[in-house]
């Protein structure tokens, strides 16, 4: 019988000792003691017994496991053993394989031959390492992958259990695929135990796990300043793997097709064009162990300085057109050299005459456009083309005003609002644009502006506002006056005369009751933003604006409604009556 286990083995990167050779620990555990027994195959029902076990014969009375049994004792005339010896020391097994007891019919001469097997010989194994990249010298190294298959066979009662034991540890058994986590040597030992305790000697295999790829470093030589390289620079490539060892080191600059396999010395650089590069090389070992492709940035120098400007602080750019700039921005400008290094950098505005860059300058003081050119020469003189940059000047900040939504009232520049108007901030500027406005409330904190506001608590305001253009001019303070007015205006009725009677209205209610040619003069109090107008109706007529004192000199019944509002459209309203009469 044959039993077939995978032993999977996965193995990860780690740091390499300096002992990673060395021999395995000296303290090796030893193999399981198993116990010998007999062994009866479930299906077959074959016996298999130990060959090193003796044995004695009963006769049972019937198959049954608890059948009552007698022990033959006695030897025959032509036995070769004493009935003591066989009894005292039962009988013994030479060799492995298929064996019989006879009995002998004397009268009708049959023969019965009861079979079972001795089994004395322990299981053979085998291991076989696949699946991995393998490299032989004096040693074996494998590399990633690794799967180690155990498997065993018996000829006789079969393979009982397979036994494994690592690196000098306990054995175990072996049932399902086993995972190796380690970068390292490895001292397998294994062995199969068969059916009936017989266990095989631990047969051993060596060998190292290498999951670490190589590793590579480039050398830059001549004539280079950092990641800045001339045509006359090379470079050179070295490798080091501390296990398997180095196979090969390829290489490749930027986008190539394929990598080229590096044979040493020097590689040139002067079928690159100028401008940036990559280098990438790698490296792999003996176990297929591949390192990372190593990417090396660097800029080939093959023509003169190269300049930047740039604008430090206020700057716009518009959609259309040259950037906007402020009184307070600077030009800033910076060259570099790819091969020799920058001497210095020249510039001159709309014209003038080349000037020594030194620091940071400004524009113009004056609105409008202008031009800003510049060059580089380097430490052999050589000079690049000139660069212009242009650019608009703006010094003017943003005009801003307001606006209402709503009821308002102004006059000798104070603003009556309520607290439902809102006020609506607006700004324009003649050349970069608007950027921001912003405004503040009394003692409030400063707000950016987005979108009408009101004020809703009645009170004086003061009311500042601003705006900053595209490159931060600000606007100087605009304030205006406000007051929030939410109250209406109160009415009041006078009388000419005082009341003569009182009298009930039609529902009940008293009235007051006046002589002929009593007068009526209505007024108003508001005390913010001032009245608006006062209107009257009397016994439900037309209304009409009030503009005189209000003469009764015919006998009735008369019912007045008043109306009055401020000049931001708070309005109240009271209505009473009255009798006319002689």
């Amino acid at each position: 019988m044959i039993k077939k286990v995978s032993l999977t083995v996965v193995l990860l990167v780690f740091v390499v000792s300096l002992f990673f050779f060395s021999p395995v620990r000296a303290q090796m555990a030893d193999p399981i003691q198993h116990q010998i027994k007999v062994h009866v195959d479930p299906e077959t029902h074959a016996v298999y017994w130990p060959k090193d076990k003796k044995f004695w014969i009963r006769l049972a009375t019937s198959a049954d496991e608890d059948a009552t049994s007698f022990l033959l004792r006695e030897m025959g005339s032509k036995s070769e053993m004493t009935s003591d010896d066989y009894f005292n020391n039962g009988v013994s097994l030479d060799v492995s394989g298929a064996q019989f007891i006879r009995w002998y019919n004397s009268v009708s001469k049959d023969t019965v031959a009861l079979k079972f097997y001795s089994d004395g010989d322990a299981p053979t194994s085998a291991v076989t390492l696949i699946e991995a990249p393998l490299f032989e010298s004096d040693k074996k190294y494998y590399g990633k992958g690794l799967k180690c298959t155990l498997e065993s066979s018996d000829n006789l009662s079969g393979v009982a259990d397979i036994y494994y034991s690592i690196d000098g540890e306990s054995f175990q058994v072996y049932q399902s695929t086993l995972i190796l986590d380690q970068e390292k040597p490895y001292h397998l030992r294994y062995y199969a135990v068969d059916k009936v305790g017989y266990a095989a000697q631990p047969e051993v295999v060596e060998f190292s796990v290498d999951l670490t790829p190589p590793a590579t470093k480039h050398e830059t030589v001549e004539n280079f300043i950092g990641d800045v390289l001339s045509p006359s620079t090379t470079f050179t490539l070295a490798s080091t793997d501390a296990i398997s060892g180095l196979d090969n080191i390829f290489y490749k600059f930027d986008d190539a097709a394929e990598f080229i396999t590096y044979k040493g010395g020097n590689i040139a650089l002067a079928e690159l064009v100028d401008g940036e590069h990559h280098l990438r090389y790698y490296s792999i070992d003996k176990v297929a162990n591949t390192e990372e492709v190593i990417d090396y940035p660097f800029y080939l120098d093959k023509v003169s300085p190269v300049s930047d400007i740039e604008v430090v602080g206020d700057k716009y750019s518009p959609l259309e057109g040259n950037d906007y700039v402020s009184p307070r921005s600077k030009v800033k400008l910076s060259s570099t050299d790819n091969k020799i290094g920058v001497d210095h950098i020249e510039y001159a505005i709309n014209q003038g005459t080349f000037t020594t860059y030194g620091d940071p300058f400004p524009g113009p003081g004056n609105e409008g456009e202008f031009t800003v050119s510049y060059k580089a020469v380097d430490k052999l003189g050589n000079m690049s083309d000139v660069k212009n940059l242009g650019l608009r000047m703006d010094i003017k900040p943003p005009v801003s005003k307001f606006d209402f939504t709503g009821a308002h009232y102004a006059q000798s520049g104070v603003v009556w609002m309520t607290g439902d108007t809102r006020v609506v901030l607006s700004a324009e500027d003649d050349a970069c644009g608007v950027l921001k406005t912003e405004y503040k409330i009394a003692e409030e904190a400063n707000k950016q502006y987005s979108e009408p506001f009101n004020i809703q608590d009645e009170g004086r305001y003061l009311l500042k506002y601003w705006s900053y253009d595209q490159v931060n001019n600000r606007e100087p303070d605009q304030s205006v006056m406000l007051i929030v007015d939410n109250t209406p205006p109160k009415i009041v009725e006078t009388f000419s005369i005082v009341p003569t009677d009182t009298a009930e209205t039609t529902d009940g209610k008293p009235m007051l009751v006046f002589p002929k040619f009593t007068s009526v003069f209505l007024a108003t109090v508001d005390n913010s933003a001032g009245i608006d107008g006062i209107w009257y109706s009397v016994n439900g007529e037309a209304e009409k604006t009030f503009a005189e004192t209000l003469f009764f000199e015919t006998n009735g019944t008369y019912n007045l409604k008043v109306r009055s509002k401020d000049h931001v459209g708070n309005e109240s309203s009271i209505e009473f009556a009255f009798m006319i009469r002689d």
